[in-house]
């Protein structure tokens, strides 16, 4: 099968697509027929050799597709279903192996490439809200990269849990996605000295619950000015920069405030099925309706890989980039 792997090209690191072996399925895993695939941050960075997958050399979070082995799983899934799931890698190739409780049904209405465009988005943006924030009907969220693949998810899902939510991105065509997703207010952070004074004016003084960041560093004083008395800080990414120079924790502790960080993909498989299975009960029905949506930027060859990786590393998406495998 044909499949995305890294080689060191003159002096560099690539993308490359590649002949290699069919996986061989575990008990527990269905052999999945892939038909698309999202390209996520995580692959830049395996690219570089900083967030290797435990499991495959083959690049890809997350996939959509046909199964066409589920000799040795439950009678859960057969042969011929549809079905999106979140993977320790491996995804971005003609067939992958998928542990049958970490699969989801597509619900009706989407196609393989929105339903690829849905896992890893999604599932990092209801663990962080859900399971890390905790939020409630009545809280209001702030969501750093608002037209990203994170963030998009991440608004909708605010939006349908009932909570009011906020905003930053990079430019006037982001921050009208943000807008058009749910968001009550967003701002363009480049354009905007101090987001924090708005959203400080936004809540009448009060700051938010839950603040979902993506940024780090570059954010961290005026993401505490914005933050609610015991609000909860939830970093899940840090394009921003990773080290906080002059860190003053007394900052946080004025606010009597929560630092929460995470990263999807080093948790143990119980916690990636027993969140994918939470997920799946809230939000497919959703999707059917209509109420949540993937949000793809665009559909490319699978040997477009490489400049799918352009389009993150230079920021031009609003949503995901999905490749297509079939």
């Amino acid at each position: 099968m044909l499949g995305i792997v890294v080689e060191e090209i003159d002096g560099a690191f690539n993308a490359v697509l590649r002949e290699i072996p069919i996986p061989v399925c575990k008990p527990g895993e269905l052999l999945v027929k892939v038909h698309a695939a999202s390209v996520n941050r995580s692959d830049l960075l395996q690219k570089k050799g900083l967030y290797p997958s435990s499991s495959s050399p083959i690049l890809g979070l997350d996939l959509s597709g046909v199964i066409v082995d589920a000799d040795s799983c439950s009678k859960k899934y057969r042969p011929g279903d549809r079905v999106m799931a979140l993977v320790d890698g491996g995804a971005q190739a003609e067939f992958a192996a998928v542990h049958e409780d970490l699969a989801m049904p597509i619900p009706n209405g989407l196609s393989f490439e929105e339903a690829a465009a849905v896992p890893e988005v999604f599932l990092t943006a209801f663990q962080a809200l859900k399971w890390l924030g905790q939020i409630n009907k009545g809280h209001s969220v702030l969501v750093h990269s608002g037209a990203s693949g994170v963030g998009t998810a991440a608004i909708q899902l605010a939006k349908s849990l009932e909570a009011t939510v906020f905003a930053t991105a990079g430019t006037e065509e982001k921050v009208h996605a943000c807008l058009t997703l749910g968001a009550k207010n967003a701002l363009n952070y480049r354009s905007s000295s101090e987001f924090s004074s708005s959203l400080l004016e936004w809540t009448s003084g009060q700051g938010v619950d839950i603040i979902l960041d993506t940024v780090g560093a570059a954010f961290w004083k005026e993401n505490i000015q914005a933050l609610r008395q015991e609000g909860k800080l939830i970093s899940v990414a840090y394009l921003g920069g990773a080290r906080i120079p002059d860190f003053d924790l007394s900052l946080l502790q004025k606010k009597w405030g929560n630092l929460i960080g995470t990263r999807l993909r080093d948790r143990s498989l119980a916690y990636k099925i027993a969140l994918t299975k939470e997920f799946a009960a809230f939000a497919l029905p959703l999707f059917i309706n209509h109420s949540l949506r993937p949000i793809v930027h665009s559909i490319l060859p699978l040997e477009s890989v490489e400049y799918a990786h352009n389009l993150l590393q230079t920021n031009q998406t609003i949503g995901k980039v999905v490749l297509k495998v079939y």
